[in-house]
């Protein structure tokens, strides 16, 4: 009797926990799917006019950027690298030639952006050139205020040429922005870098005024706080930049810090609300109330908040960002001509009229619109894209056509979208009214048919949240990643089943668009009076996009009607997605045969798409290998060797095999990682409990959980795993409560081995043993290999979540895990081993027990 509720005990407790685990993990992944309000280009018309903005600022372009061939196309960084040849680690500092050229290069663009109409420029720089006068930070004999001091030279001289053409100078930085020096000074003085303090900002408060005094020219310094890191620093560089101003205090702190220096000099203070999602002011950028409760009790005449046009990242089909509608402070507006997201504009992409629908709609609402910032460079990891430095190098042509029109909105927000896309077809190709009139055509379809062609408008065109986020429209085809992991793949299927004939209609219009493309610019070709130097990589460019755009059509179709087949099992779906398959491998490889050594128009990355192929291709072998281990795991249960040795062996065996079929073969890190650690565990209950019970007894619910898993596993294979666990909130109750049950019973088996051998904290001294080995081996790897790395290994092989994530901020920032995750791991570990350890060595008072027990000793 006390045993029966003992069990029922043990099942009403496996039962709770599991649920409360699904509860949790449904509320994490629960698919939340709502319409966007989109923009309707068509009612683009302002109502009246407005006067020019009273700000119009462009980046640097491609200044000081070096077009590098050799380490061009293998570099996912954020961080430009401009000025990378100019800078020496060592005196003098500055060479003297490469500097020549780039402020000839300096020159040319200040004149070209001039005559655009644009009044400011930014120009990244801050740490460089202030020594934080005051602070013992930087030592007598160190090399810092040296350097600074002939950078200081450096930037003069840009600051002067641009003032003389009419240019106010704007500095831009990360912040926090750190070097070793720095570093070492908050931690010998503050114990670290604590950015709720108001100390900590002083420090920074100082250097400012130190720039601001040190350059008259400069107007003001722009703040970014949503991105720094490993991904944004330059590597041997000492100067970067590091996440950590995550909360509302401490954005308060440093901007009331800043806005003291910046109110007694007359400079302004530009932030920037690209928060990204990071920590508790992760949505300022796009949610109202969340601006409002960071920035809404900071006043200032010198403050100028910055935000991009659209409610997100420079996506398409994004509604307009609705925190540029409302607030008190003087806004910026930001555009970006050359959009990162959509091939990095080397193809046709005529975002103007966006820009033109967005600046009136924001003029209406806000009377605080104060200016416009123009991105011809910025955004994106640069040299993972085509080898284009505006105006320098490349196809920039496309985006000079953004930065023409976009400027002429700045400065004339009432001129009409037919005025100035004529104006600058006829300033690039001539004023024949035929060339005008085709061009003008080609350019206002390149947008709608390259937006659609690098997503897929079913699952884009919806508000979708999952995984704990708002998951990106592009997601599909994130930079030149295309994107087909489980996750994804899910939830594009999901959001767009009930569409899915229309889907694959629209995967392959924007390819026909495209080849209508080809027949404009062919039939203007011989009209063309001037700029025919660019016709070459004009067509080329057209070529590029029809080759890319076909392959992302027939990617798509497999995707769809793979993902079908693995929802509903149907032949129809089965034969389509294989053919798919290989009509997608088959334009693949010509795309990549043709484009993998251009870096003006580079080959996409295919590099998970590819695996998600190659991983499908073997979804009947894992179905039917999944069915027959399942059979021979049952039999082996079912028949009970006697043999404790034989036991651990086959389940050692069912246990690799079963992690290849369920990773598809095709995860070898994963296999060996996780087998050895499951390995290591069945030796250790080996160790130490084979003699008290049948070992097939305790191995029965290591047995059980992996039959589990095959059996769905042989319904149709581990992406039915995937689609169900992404997308189900019933199928993760299931998952929850049985292996939370499994999991229990499996405790329950050991903590019931009763004998001469084995009382109850003998039992958990051994788990806490054998289980903290394991977790601080955990640790040890992820200490030394790193957490982040190790976790983007393992997700490349899986397919779990986005592989871009780990190429952006990475995994672990995007989880919120924190940096001493790793050590927690070790320490914890350690931790079980030592108490388990201990625990056993009080136990055995007798030093002759170690010999006459198995395992360790009598309890």
């Amino acid at each position: 009797m006390k045993k029966k509720c003992t069990i029922i005990i043990v099942f009403f407790l496996a039962t709770t926990i599991g649920l409360c685990l699904a509860r949790m993990l449904n509320a994490f992944l629960a698919i939340k799917i709502s319409e966007k309000k989109l923009p309707k280009l068509s009612e683009q018309e302002i109502g009246k006019r407005y006067p020019a903005l009273a700000f119009r600022m462009v980046d640097m372009g491609g200044v000081g950027i070096d077009v590098d061939k050799a380490n061009w196309g293998k570099d996912y960084s954020h961080n430009i690298r401009r000025f990378e040849k100019v800078f020496l680690k060592e005196e003098p500092f500055i060479n003297p030639i490469a500097f020549d050229n780039v402020y000839q290069d300096f020159c040319h663009y200040i004149d070209r952006m001039s005559d655009l109409g644009f009044n400011a420029i930014e120009i990244p720089g801050f740490l460089e050139f202030i020594d934080f006068k005051g602070y013992e930070i930087y030592s007598q004999d160190s090399l810092y205020p040296k350097r600074h001091a002939v950078l200081r030279h450096f930037y003069k001289r840009f600051f002067d040429y641009a003032s003389q053409k009419g240019m106010q100078c704007i500095l831009y930085t990360d912040m926090v922005a750190i070097n070793s020096a720095l570093k070492l000074y908050f931690k010998k003085h503050l114990g670290g870098m604590d950015v709720e303090r108001e100390e900590f900002w002083q420090v920074y408060q100082r250097g400012l005024e130190e720039a601001f005094d040190y350059f008259p020219q400069v107007k003001g310094i722009i703040i970014r706080i949503g991105e720094a890191g490993a991904v944004y620093n330059r590597p041997g560089y000492d100067y970067g930049s590091e996440l950590l101003v995550r909360t509302a205090s401490s954005v308060k702190k440093m901007l009331r810090s800043f806005l003291q220096v910046a109110e007694s000099r007359q400079r302004y203070i530009i932030f920037r609300t690209w928060s990204v999602g990071v920590g508790e002011i992760g949505h300022m950028h796009t949610n109202p109330h969340v601006y409002e409760k960071v920035l809404g009790d900071l006043h200032s005449e010198w403050l100028i908040v910055s935000t991009k046009f659209c409610k997100g990242d420079y996506w398409s089909h994004l509604p307009l960002n609705p925190t540029l509608l409302t607030g008190k402070h003087k806004r910026i507006i930001e555009f970006q001509a050359r959009r990162e997201f959509e091939a990095f504009n080397v193809t046709p992409n005529y975002i103007a009229p966006l820009h033109h629908y967005a600046l009136a709609n924001f003029l209406k609402a806000n009377k605080n619109i104060y200016g416009a910032w123009v991105w011809s460079q910025s955004g994106g990891p640069l040299r993972q894209g085509p080898m284009m430095t505006y105006p320098f190098h490349g196809l920039w042509l496309w985006t000079d056509a953004n930065v023409y029109a976009t400027a002429r909105i700045a400065a004339d927000p009432g001129c009409t979208l037919k005025e100035y896309t004529e104006d600058w077809v006829k300033n690039t190709f001539g004023k024949n009214s035929q060339v005008v009139q085709k061009m003008t055509q080609l350019l206002l379809m390149s947008h709608e048919t390259l937006a659609s062609g690098l997503t897929i408008p079913a699952f884009a065109k919806k508000y979708v949240t999952g995984m704990g986020l708002e998951v990106p429209p592009v997601i599909y085809c994130y930079w030149d990643f295309l994107e087909s992991s489980t996750s994804i793949g899910s939830h594009i299927y999901f959001v767009a089943k009930k569409e899915l004939p229309e889907a694959i209609r629209e995967a392959f219009s924007p390819v026909e668009q495209t080849r209508e493309m080809k027949k404009i610019l062919a039939s203007v070709e011989p009209e063309i009076t001037q700029g025919k130097e660019w016709l070459p990589l004009l067509k080329k460019s057209l070529e590029y996009q029809e080759s890319l755009l076909e392959t992302l059509a027939y990617h798509k179709e497999f995707l769809l009607y793979f993902y079908r087949w693995i929802d509903e099992g149907d032949s129809e779906s089965l034969a389509k997605w294989n053919a798919a398959q290989m009509n997608y491998t088959l334009v693949q490889k010509s795309h990549y045969q043709r484009h993998q050594h251009n870096l003006d128009f580079p080959a996409y990355n295919f590099e998970m798409s590819d695996e998600c192929i190659k991983q499908a291709s073997m979804s009947s072998l894992m179905i039917w290998s999944s069915r027959l281990l399942l059979l021979l795991i049952l039999l082996f249960i079912y028949y009970k060797t006697e043999s404790a040795l034989l036991s651990l062996g086959m389940a050692t065996i069912f246990i690799f095999i079963f992690l290849g079929i369920f990773s598809s073969f095709a995860a070898p890190v994963f296999t060996m990682s996780l087998g050895i650690l499951a390995s290591f565990y069945l030796a250790g209950l080996y160790f130490f409990f084979r003699s008290s019970s049948p070992f097939h007894k305790i191995l029965l619910p290591v047995l059980a959980s992996v039959a589990l898993v095959l059996s769905i596993l042989s319904i149709r294979g581990p992406f039915y795993l995937w689609y169900n666990f992404w997308t189900s909130d019933i199928f993760r109750i299931f998952l929850c409560i049985v292996l939370s049950i499994i999991l229990f019973w499996h405790l329950y088996i050991l903590f019931t081995l009763k004998n001469r051998y084995f009382s109850f904290s003998g039992i958990l001294s051994r788990l806490c043993l054998l289980i903290g080995s394991i977790v601080c081996a955990c640790g040890m790897v992820f200490c030394y290999i790193g957490m982040e790395k190790t976790l983007s290994v393992l997700n490349d092989e899986l397919l779990l979540v986005p592989g871009i994530t780990s190429r952006v901020l990475g995994i672990t920032t995007h989880l919120n895990m924190p940096e001493n995750m790793p050590y927690f791991i070790l320490i914890s570990g350690s931790v079980l081993f030592i108490v388990g350890t201990i625990l056993i060595l009080v136990q055995h008072k007798d030093k002759y027990h170690l010999s006459e027990t198995p395992g360790f000793a009598k309890s």
